[in-house]
């Protein structure tokens, strides 16, 4: 047996060193790690008696990467983490309100909301352009598609704090509070 292994050693080696660097390069890619989908954790608890699952974070992702680049004009990769993480469990909590409360945007809402976002700040006159350079900064990342679902999240979260508002519920956007 052992005259059999060191007969073959260098070809055992080229296993050995292709499986190692395969486990490497997996183990240390960035973004998301490619075993998660083999795991079974689809479910990531609940939040307001909704049960949150693993789209609701890659949305609520989604929203705080968005938020940041269009609403306050920066580049979120220049964010520090923990900000970014706060905004991505404050998206996550308003988006599991919104679902628990049963708030639909319509399309209307969402155009108007659309061009409000996506307005030039010193004119306030709705800007094509700045959409369509959004939308050419993020599409390795998102599609348009993901562009309208973020409008109509964020149309929601703000129809969900004027209902809390008048209603006399509080609803406070620091993470501190929500969690």
């Amino acid at each position: 047996m052992i005259g059999t292994i060191r007969k073959h050693s260098q070809f055992l080696w080229v296993f050995i060193i292709a499986g190692t660097i395969i486990a490497f390069v997996v183990f240390f890619m960035p973004g998301e790690n490619p075993m998660d989908y083999f795991s079974d954790t689809s479910n990531y608890g609940t939040r307001y008696g909704v049960s949150l699952e693993r789209e609701d974070r890659l949305a609520a992702e989604r929203d705080a990467f968005l938020t940041v680049l269009i609403e306050y004009e920066q580049f979120p990769d220049n964010v520090p983490a923990d900000r970014m993480g706060i905004l991505i469990r404050n998206r996550l909590a308003m988006n599991s309100l919104v679902k628990k409360e049963g708030i639909q945007v319509s399309d209307e809402t969402m155009r108007a909301w659309t061009r409000l976002l996506f307005s030039d700040r010193r004119t306030g006159q709705p800007s094509p352009q700045k959409y369509d350079n959004i939308v050419n900064m993020v599409k390795s990342r998102y599609t348009e598609l993901d562009i309208e679902e973020y409008v109509r999240n964020t149309a929601a979260a703000y129809h969900l704090r004027q209902l809390y508002t008048l209603s006399g519920k509080l609803v406070s956007t620091r993470a501190a509070d929500l969690f």
